[in-house]
């Protein structure tokens, strides 16, 4: 098994520990010059530096989940439950318990490969390896299983962060850090794995009871990611695609397994994209741009998609109508929450609009 140098102990303890704090404050990343860490070699950090991330990773992530939406006071219906918790916030004594956030490897993974990406783009060249030997301060080409609900939280939070920087790293290390079911679905990334994938680690217990508090969260990353959609077809396509598969997934398991709480980012997000009146015809001029040169089948293609997506706003609508039809005494937990999301503010207006600029796309009279 390889040592680790004094030079290691020191640049991990003098430049990677702080950087880690870094990484969990408010502040945004700067490059930095300094040489990398290799990934999985214990010997690399001292115990002392790993008992000091211990408490970095743990103090660190609870601040974002607050950050994100935590502080909060939502409504929240427990898997089963007749009625909702009223005005819970995520630090709550019982919730917090019960979530009981795990971390291991693949978080201290994440931070190291996060701060090798951030010195490798400050200029740091990497070590020299023997020819044919992959480098030791690369990302691993292991398929990661987030068993540990903190190791998924923790490498998402990476990708957030490096994602928010003013500077870009090598594609090695984006790719590594966008293999994440929580951050596919925060870039609507589903090329490579289905919604139904991607979902089914966010809905397991260990992690399901906090997704009404990054809610928030997940729609300004929707909504930034759509600002770049006009940048190129490639993009507004895949981005497209994405929020329709994964909008129409949520409503399908919503619908299967009883839980229309799940669509609380997706009537947030509608909410959002609809804010103001007349941005339907700014898109469709945006769209006009974009594809001015394209045959008309393949403009018709692209906007059957992006009608996908924008059919699920109706869709909410149509939800809450079946949940407003059942007698209050008879209705579930988390038909409870839904209908308390849709009610905030007026939402049918919203809705008839999806609708009808559904149908525009489309190209159908109504």
């Amino acid at each position: 098994m390889a040592t680790a140098s004094n030079s290691e102990h020191e640049n991990a303890a003098f430049r990677f520990l702080p950087f880690t704090v870094d990484l969990f404050a408010r502040r945004s990343l700067r490059m930095k010059r300094s040489e990398l860490l290799p990934v999985r070699r214990a010997s690399a950090l001292t115990q002392e530096v790993v008992q000091a991330l211990e408490v970095v990773i743990s103090h660190g992530t609870l601040a974002f989940l607050c950050r994100a939406g935590g502080w909060r006071a939502l409504s929240y219906a427990p898997v089963g439950a007749s009625q909702p918790r009223q005005r819970v916030r995520l630090t709550h004594e019982q919730l917090w318990s019960e979530l009981h956030l795990c971390f291991g490897d693949e978080a201290i993974d994440a931070l190291i490969i996060a701060f090798n990406g951030v010195c490798q783009a400050g200029g740091q060249q990497l070590p020299n390896q023997k020819r044919g030997k992959r480098s030791k301060s690369y990302p691993t080409s292991r398929t990661m299983a987030f068993e540990r609900n903190g190791d998924l939280l923790v490498h998402h939070i990476v990708w957030f962060k490096i994602r928010q920087a003013p500077f870009k790293v090598h594609t090695n290390y984006w790719s590594y850090l966008t293999r994440n079911p929580l951050t596919r679905i925060a870039r609507l990334d589903l090329r490579s794995s289905s919604a139904q994938e991607v979902l089914e680690r966010l809905l397991l217990p260990d992690i399901n009871p906090l997704l009404p508090w990054l809610s928030a969260h997940l729609v300004r990353c929707w909504v930034r990611e759509l600002e770049t959609r006009w940048d190129s077809l490639e993009r507004f396509d895949r981005l497209n695609t994405g929020m329709a598969e994964l909008f129409e997934q949520l409503l399908h398991v919503a619908q299967q397994q009883e839980r229309r709480d799940l669509l609380r980012p997706v009537v947030a997000f509608f909410r959002e994209h609809f804010a103001r009146e007349g941005l339907e015809q700014v898109w469709e001029q945006s769209f006009n741009r974009l594809a001015r040169d394209l045959r008309i089948a393949d403009r018709d293609a692209y906007r059957r998609t992006w009608a996908r997506a924008m059919m699920a706003g109706w869709r909410l609508w149509e939800e809450y109508t079946e949940a407003r039809s059942v007698h209050p005494v008879d209705r579930e937990g988390a038909d409870r929450v839904f209908m308390e999301l849709i009610e905030e503010e007026p939402y049918e207006l919203l809705g008839w609009r999806a609708r009808a600029f559904t149908n525009q796309l489309n190209a159908v009279i109504s």
